[in-house]
C-alpha cells in the first residue's frame, strides 16, 4: 500500500542548526580538544622562525575562543541619523 503524501510541514526552525552541521562542529570540536595541549609547541615552532607569523596564527585561534565583539551603531529618532540640532560655541577670554 503507497504512504499517503502529506502536506509541506514548516521546515527547520530559523536558527537551528540542520543535522550534517551539527555533526562537522562536534568533530572539530573533538579534533581541537584532542590537540589543544600541542597547540604551545606549535606555535613555538613556528615563532622560533618567524614570531610574526605565530603571533599571527595565535590571533586566528583566539578569536574563536574569545569572540568579536559586535559593531553597535547609534541612530536617532525612527533609525534616522544621530546629528544635533545646533552646536554652541562660548568664546571665554583668558584672565
Amino acid at each position: 500500500m503507497p504512504r499517503p503524501v502529506l502536506p509541506p510541514g514548516p521546515g527547520r526552525p530559523k536558527g537551528v542548526v540542520n543535522k550534517a552541521t551539527q555533526e562537522a562542529r562536534e568533530a572539530i570540536g573533538r579534533f581541537v580538544d584532542g590537540n589543544a595541549h600541542r597547540l604551545q609547541e606549535w606555535l613555538d615552532r613556528v615563532a622560533d622562525k618567524d614570531p610574526e607569523k605565530a603571533f599571527n596564527l595565535f590571533h586566528s585561534v583566539i578569536e574563536y575562543h574569545v569572540p568579536k565583539l559586535n559593531r553597535t551603531e547609534q541612530t536617532g529618532k525612527d533609525g534616522k541619523d544621530l546629528f544635533p540640532q545646533s552646536v554652541s560655541v562660548h568664546v571665554v577670554k583668558p584672565e
